[in-house]
């Protein structure tokens, strides 16, 4: 039997990171959709991730891979800095 200690994997963001990615998301909200709310169909047409992933980026309830909140950032402009994102120190 091995006594390896489980990796944990993944990062969730910061309420800063959260906080940049959903001014992005309004903004590009109120310039393309007059306004209106974008589905997780409308995010994930133009992220191309998941709604699923979508949805755990955005609520922070589980860890995804650092690259998918690259893509997100990259998507809306942002550049991932080390502020937005942390490892939790234990799985959520």
């Amino acid at each position: 039997m091995s006594n390896k200690q489980k990796r944990y994997r993944g990062i969730i963001l910061t309420s800063q990171g959260l906080r940049k990615l959903q001014e992005n998301i309004l903004l590009l909200e109120e310039e393309n959709n007059e306004g209106k709310r974008s589905s997780l169909e409308q995010l994930s047409e133009l992220t191309q991730l998941s709604s699923a992933t979508i949805r755990k980026v955005l609520n922070q309830d589980c860890l995804v891979d650092k690259n998918t909140i690259r893509i997100f950032f990259q998507t809306f402009g942002l550049e991932l800095l080390s502020d937005d994102y942390e490892k939790p120190k234990s799985e959520i």
